[in-house]
């Protein structure tokens, strides 16, 4: 079931958390990203964290005291590197400038990057659980889809168990994930890729869904992620 984006907002703030699962190294999320911030900023978001290392907060906690773009282009993971995913894109430098804009709202990293793939989501959770609690308002995590889907998913012949999977179940109906799905066009993760998908879309469309993900929010194109140099 298709519905608006006002509607959208209306049912995400019902939650106590939200999965925001995107495809890294696209202009175009990001900035969806951004409005769906900006909207629940009137609705008591309190925190906003992202996939980058736990380790790198020091950096972070500067460009937030200070407000020096040097010390927010210093934050190692956000060096441009030829094998970059697109979490280090100038769009999401973009981005934790423009939150560092909303007083109300603390920013955190909360990646791990010790383990494998099951252990690496099982610390990211444990560093989530932490940082929320039951007094506050709302947070948003801005995440993978892969680690935003709440049930376990086969990746790599290993069975998953996804920061969204135990996030589900300590929080329940609590928490909804969202799935940012490009309908066309290209991204930047480890080199150029091309979406190869089987439909087009004239504009944005959100619905509700119940597999791994509350929400689907479709965009029909977006364009590769630009990077600082």
């Amino acid at each position: 079931m298709n519905i608006s984006f006002q509607e959208f907002i209306k049912e995400l703030i019902k939650y106590k958390l939200i999965l925001l699962g995107e495809i890294h190294g696209t202009k175009e999320i990001p900035y969806e990203i951004k409005k769906i911030i900006t909207s629940l900023t009137h609705h008591n978001l309190k925190k906003v964290f992202f996939e980058a290392p736990i380790e790198e907060q020091k950096y972070l906690d500067d460009f937030i005291k200070t407000g020096s773009i040097s010390s927010l282009n210093n934050i190692p993971s956000f060096k441009y590197k030829e094998n970059s995913d697109g979490r280090n894109s100038k769009e999401y430098l973009d981005l934790i400038e423009y939150l560092r804009s909303k007083k109300t709202v603390k920013i955190f990293f909360v990646d791990s990057i010790k383990g494998d793939l099951n252990k690496r989501d099982l610390n990211i959770y444990k560093n989530i659980k932490k940082l929320i609690s039951k007094d506050e308002g709302l947070s948003i995590f801005i995440t993978g889809n892969i680690h935003a889907y709440t049930e376990i998913i086969n990746l790599k012949d290993i069975k998953m168990k996804t920061t969204g999977y135990y996030l589900k179940k300590d929080l329940k109906d609590k928490l909804a994930s969202v799935n940012f799905i490009p309908a066309n066009g290209n991204f930047y993760n480890l080199g150029l890729k091309k979406i190869n998908k089987k439909y087009n879309l004239s504009k944005i469309t959100i619905k509700r869904t119940n597999k791994g993900y509350e929400y689907d929010y479709l965009i029909p194109k977006v364009s590769p992620c630009s990077f600082m140099h």
